[in-house]
């Protein structure tokens, strides 16, 4: 149900040159294709990437796992050039968009004159059931301007000819007085406005080649070589096994088959069909235990108090490491910390996973292989929370204290032992003498228009946090902690265990609570009677949310588990993270409810 709460897909297409088999996606081309604006071709001709990597170079980044290509096309799109060929790009075409919008509107009303009948669909909104289609989870806009002329055969002939003269004449004249206008209009455009594009869109370009040269050079080795040899322990996936377990069962009912029919009169061939039969029941059995051993790797790799969800494919391969790294520190209990900080350092990618090297004394990414950046960048965690446990401070200044150095938890000890994000500006403000750098990061446009003080990050703490989920309720903790399990999980109507491959929305919160020690009736409209209603501004994690859907004629209809800071885990397809503040869930919100059963109710998340 909802808008998925992940990273934004990339869908967007390119011409390949060098013939390789894995295309590179161009967003420059593609936006400018989408915005209908025409560029004289032998200037689009120079957008294609290929014109500023060598063969070797292209092929490099084409055979990048996709979800290292995603993050150097998400790279890109932050870079100066390309914000500035998009604000070109949307100018022009807002001025292309009016231009002809008047011409139309020109040629509409003078056929108007001439008798013809306009007629107009209004906007139309609708919204799909998210259960039914992955794809339609959004709040769906769609709009159609169905501009018809209709003119009666019949009722022109009843016109005389003199009137049927005049206003052909009328129609002639406006048809040519609107082609003409919308003639210059797209003169005018494909001139000195496309040009403009043009020039914004090959620099644009030109970075992009550089930022994909500069992606492949960095996953010269390990995540890519990680990304395999950790796929490759999941590789069969649910749909694949019911796709085996079905040509098993195919098998085994066409020997039995042969076998009645037969008889004993072909025994030799019997035995044959025995010895068949026995692989199969071995494939069988085979089969099972793989499907035990993919729900198993995938269990292992959900990591408590983590959004793991949220981490990119490339930071999760180095799971197992982390945690050895972690176990040789002593700090286990800090695994989720050390997973967030690697999203936030690098997203998994290049060797120095971890930009760890600076706190061994080594000039910024000196580590050569990723594992060596995972043991400094514990080793240096571990200090900075041991540090800060012996000056009585809280994690919030050891996580701080990764990015400024340790000298930051004494800082916040003289201060008042508790970590606040106005004592991370102040620290760094003090340390850069006041210079302010731009900083575009959605964390510092919403707090200050998008700007940090010039020295490390003042933001870190929340950068890194953003994947954290610590709760104080120890029952709510154990509630999300099961919840996370099943992240990316199939909705399944009727679904109510891991033993039916996926979940229905109740049946999930049934589920984990259960595992939590609270029993919850099946039913979402069940579970809500139970509840203590509460007004949704009170909401706090483990509380659940009841929603009214496309099937359910204004009543409860589906149930979500509020997590906090405005996101939700539920049964949508796939099962995982939503955000609780997308224009669905406001829209079909009809009651908050806190479960009975859970201590400590009000207790809030610590990130």
């Amino acid at each position: 149900m909802g808008i998925n709460f992940a990273d934004e897909k990339v869908n967007i297409k390119s011409t390949v040159q060098f013939g390789s088999k894995r295309k590179i996606t161009n967003p420059v081309q593609e936006e400018i294709r989408k915005s209908g604006l025409k560029i004289p071709k032998p200037e689009y001709e120079k957008l294609s990437v290929e014109n500023y990597m060598t063969e070797e170079e292209y092929k490099a980044f084409s055979t990048l796992p996709p979800s290292q290509q995603k993050r150097a096309f998400e790279v890109f799109k932050q870079s100066p050039e390309y914000k500035r060929f998009k604000k070109n790009l949307d100018a022009q075409t807002k001025i292309f968009s009016k231009d002809v919008t008047d011409s139309v509107t020109f040629f509409e009303s003078n056929m108007d004159t001439a008798g013809s009948d306009n007629t107009r669909t209004d906007n139309k909104k609708r919204r799909s059931n998210s259960h039914e289609d992955a794809e339609s989870r959004g709040y769906s806009l769609r709009t159609s301007n169905d501009n018809s002329m209709n003119i009666s055969r019949q009722e022109a002939l009843k016109t005389s000819t003199e009137s049927a003269e005049n206003a052909g004449k009328q129609a002639a004249t406006a048809a040519r007085t609107g082609a003409k206008t919308a003639a210059q209009t797209g003169a005018a455009a494909g001139t000195g406005g496309a040009s403009e594009v043009a020039k914004a869109a090959t620099e644009a370009v030109k970075k992009y080649s550089d930022t994909l040269k500069e992606a492949a050079a960095q996953s010269e080795s390990e995540p890519a070589d990680y990304e395999t040899e950790h796929s490759s322990d999941i590789a069969i996936s649910k749909s694949d096994m019911g796709v085996i377990q079905k040509i098993t069962a195919v098998i085994m009912a066409f020997a039995a088959a042969l076998i009645s029919q037969l008889g004993i009169v072909f025994i030799p061939l019997l035995i044959v069909l025995a010895v068949v039969i026995v692989i199969v029941s071995l494939l069988v059995a085979l089969i099972s235990s793989i499907a035990g051993a993919v729900k198993d790797a995938s269990s292992a790799q959900v990591i408590a108090g983590l959004y793991r969800q949220l981490l990119s494919d490339n930071t999760i391969s180095y799971s197992d490491e982390v945690k050895d790294a972690a176990a040789n520190e002593k700090i286990e209990d800090y695994v989720n910390y050390l997973m967030a900080i690697m999203e936030v350092e690098s997203h998994g990618i290049g060797t120095d996973v971890m930009q760890s090297s600076e706190s061994a004394g080594l000039p910024p990414n000196s580590f050569k292989t990723p594992q060596e950046s995972i043991a400094q960048g514990s080793k240096y965690f571990a200090s900075c929370v041991t540090k800060a446990s012996e000056k009585e401070c809280d994690i919030n200044t050891a996580i701080q204290a990764y990015n400024y150095g340790t000298g930051f938890i004494d800082y916040v000890a003289e201060n008042g032992k508790v970590y606040t994000l106005d004592l991370a500006i102040a620290f760094a403000e003090e340390k850069s003498g006041g210079r302010q750098v731009d900083y575009k990061n959605q964390i510092a446009i919403d707090y200050n228009g998008g700007w940090r003080y010039a020295y490390g990050n003042m933001f870190y703490v929340q950068l890194v946090n953003q994947y954290i989920y610590n709760y104080k309720n120890t029952t709510v903790q154990k509630i999300v902690d099961e919840a996370m399990k099943y992240s990316g999980w199939d909705y399944i109507s009727g679904g109510s265990t891991p033993d039916d491959g996926g979940f229905d929305c109740s049946g999930l919160v049934q589920y984990v609570y259960g595992q939590a020690g609270i029993d919850l009736p099946r039913l979402e409209k069940e579970q809500f009677e139970v509840c203590e209603e509460i007004e949704a501004d009170k909401a706090e994690p483990g509380d659940l949310i009841f929603y009214k859907n496309e099937t359910s004629d204004g009543e409860i209809g589906h149930v979500a588990i509020y997590l906090g800071n405005g996101k939700v885990f539920e049964a949508g397809d796939p099962v995982g993270i939503y955000s609780a503040t997308d224009e669905w869930h406001k829209t079909n919100q009809l009651h908050v409810g806190r479960v009975k059963g859970i201590e400590d109710a009000g207790s809030e998340s610590d990130d």
